[in-house]
């Protein structure tokens, strides 16, 4: 009856090799699009790690995207965690809506990324700032106004991230 199950029974040794890579690989290897791809504009400044965590986001964007940050009157926009639609195994931080989609700080193992509108968005990062009792508000996610800013690390580099929906009213500057 159970025949079936001797052909993959050297295959079970295997098994939690391969969700330990899902774990710590999974978020690379998820399919995602290009920011571009989906109507989004995505800008991204390098920061030393002593800014990562001393300068506010408020004062990090007018350094690094040449715009004043302007948040106000965004509180229509955010989104309770328990509504969001997410793949299984993906949790959610900062949700909020841009354009009228949802877009979340995913994270799949111990990587994190964007989602929007239920798809992968840009590059993974090993650590984000997050505004849930771990991060400090000035420095974790924010959103408003068609912006979604947050703070992340990638292959040791620290990043504040800046995006925007293609149609934004106000013109960014990126810098390299």
């Amino acid at each position: 009856m159970f025949k079936w199950c001797k052909k993959f029974e050297s295959l079970l040794p295997a098994i939690p090799l391969i969700i330990c890579a899902a774990i710590f690989y999974g978020a690379d290897y998820y399919p995602g699009e290009t920011p571009e791809e989906i109507g989004l504009t995505w800008h991204e400044c390098r920061v030393s790690e002593e800014t990562y965590m001393s300068v506010s986001n408020e004062m990090q964007v007018e350094r690094c995207f040449g715009h004043p940050a302007d948040w106000s009157g965004t509180d229509g926009d955010l989104i309770n965690t328990q509504e969001i639609q997410k793949p299984i195994f993906v949790s959610a931080d900062q949700p909020y809506l841009l354009n009228g989609k949802q877009i979340f700080l995913a994270r799949m193992g111990v990587k994190y990324f964007v989602m929007y509108d239920g798809q992968k968005v840009g590059p993974t990062f090993s650590d984000v700032q997050l505004g849930n009792g771990y991060g400090v508000p000035e420095f974790s996610v924010d959103h408003g106004k068609g912006w979604y800013v947050f703070r992340g690390v990638r292959n040791g580099n620290y990043y504040l991230v800046e995006i925007s929906s293609q149609n934004a009213q106000n013109a960014m500057v990126s810098v390299p």
